[in-house]
């Protein structure tokens, strides 16, 4: 696949606690003379949403490349040109079998008139849809740089020639690419776009540009435990203490439910990660979803292939407790922000709490990691020796940043990736983000980023 921008990318790492991320080498192979299709049956070796969106777009872009209107079928017609999309029965009889296809990744192969484009489509990946994708712009030249007339270029009547042999096991270069358009509009007015069926065309882009599906936790994930609906009446003490003797943990207050880091919330946070990491039902501790539901907030908890993936960060914006206790490390509320050497005595405590977490997940043997961002004020890399069972993200302006701010950003990189002596999930912001509003003009960076 082609690298493609993005404002979070995973610099892959193979030694993240000891466990390969799958990134086994891309294999492309094509050969022998090309020929035209003039006939286009389209199977659905297997059957959900992933593989209806990938047959729609395949078929808009046929009937624009090629003229003819490609059909669809429940089995290949020995007189047509067959693409099968999935891997079902008839992938699996041509001998494409699950342990070929890598993480987020696809087999394309060629057999006579049949070719077999099957991606994982387990435990949320979708890539059939990313093999589709690359199929239509390796043999099509087409070319999705947003969706709408302007960004999305067909040739009209090009056609369609394929070689005689194909055979491509390919994956993304990053395990973890997300686009964060945020607030900034820019989009066409009608946001539904022919091939994808009636997807916003965000939604639709974020495919197209093969987004990430693997969702690790890396963000604001604590609050998802909804500690003050479980613990706010019984154990007030688990959060922070503000100068007037109340709680930061009501609806008011900016970025709430900040917690108190001498009390023991550490302890229910340690509780809550090892029911995930046990394949136990959440409704034991009462751990609910949004809806209300009991279940596990992506933001808060993830499971791949890979293993599975338990985010411990704090709030936003965060808010130091003025207890006694916690007093004794810094200053409370968030005196931080003016205070480099609070702030680093504040890191020390909060890597101190993810790192016993993630001691325990190792002590116990399960297969996964804590998942945690290096954000202010914890930040600093700490004093305290981390394990290596963390995934650990930091955010950077990246690319776009003026000399200073770029040098900065490396150093922070480059500390960091020593200190966990593996690389690192990085954020950055290339592009419009949150409030700018430029209608018509993408979220894209015009400057090369690495």
């Amino acid at each position: 696949m082609k690298k493609i921008l993005l404002t979070a990318v995973l610099l892959s790492s193979a030694l993240l606690w000891g466990y390969d991320f799958k990134r086994p080498a891309r294999s492309i192979e094509t050969s022998g003379p090309s020929r035209k299709i003039d006939s286009l049956v389209i199977v659905k070796d297997v059957s959900n949403a992933s593989i209806s969106l990938a047959a729609g777009e395949l078929r808009s872009a046929v009937k624009q490349l090629c003229g003819f209107e490609a059909k669809e079928a429940s089995a290949p017609d020995k007189k047509s040109f067959n693409i099968i999309l999935g891997n079902g029965k008839l992938a699996k009889a041509a001998g494409i079998t699950d342990d070929m296809i890598p993480q987020e990744g696809f087999v394309m192969l060629r057999a006579g008139n049949c070719l077999y484009i099957a991606g994982a489509e387990q435990t949320g990946e979708r890539s059939t849809v990313f093999g589709v994708y690359d199929f239509l712009e390796r043999f099509g030249n087409v070319r999705y740089y947003f969706p709408g007339k302007y960004g999305t270029l067909i040739p009209r009547g090009k056609g369609l020639s394929l070689p005689e042999k194909i055979r491509i096991v390919d994956r993304p270069d990053y395990v973890y690419r997300h686009l964060v358009p945020g607030k900034g509009k820019w989009f066409e007015k009608n946001q539904f776009y022919e091939g994808g069926g009636k997807m916003p065309g965000p939604t639709l882009q974020k495919y197209r540009w093969r987004d990430g599906h693997m969702l690790y936790p890396l963000i604001h994930s604590v609050h998802q435990l909804d500690m003050t609906r479980r613990f706010g009446k019984t154990h007030p003490e688990y959060f922070a203490l503000m100068p007037s003797g109340k709680r930061y943990n009501t609806p008011e207050l900016v970025c709430t439910e900040h917690f108190c880091f001498s009390s023991k919330f550490k302890e229910e946070v340690k509780k809550d990660a090892q029911l995930f990491f046990e394949g136990k039902d959440p409704a034991i501790r009462d751990i609910r979803i949004n809806s209300g539901k009991h279940g596990w907030h992506w933001t808060l908890a993830g499971s791949f292939r890979t293993g599975k993936f338990f985010g411990v960060m704090p709030g936003d914006y965060l808010y130091w407790c003025c207890c006694p206790d916690c007093a004794k490390i810094a200053p409370g509320e968030r005196s931080y922000t003016k205070d480099p050497e609070a702030a680093k005595k504040i890191s020390n405590v909060v890597w101190a709490y993810v790192a016993d977490i993630a001691e325990m997940i190792k002590a116990k043997g399960y297969n996964g990691a804590v998942a945690m961002m290096a954000y202010s004020p914890y930040n600093h890399v700490p004093d305290i020796k981390l394990p290596d069972n963390l995934l650990v993200q930091l955010a950077v302006t990246g690319g776009t940043a003026n000399p200073r701010s770029m040098k900065s950003g490396d150093q922070f990189l480059d500390a960091w990736c020593k200190k966990l002596n593996s690389k690192v999930f990085v954020w950055t912001y290339p592009g419009k983000h949150m409030r700018k509003d430029l209608p018509g003009i993408p979220a894209m960076a015009h400057n090369r980023i690495g």
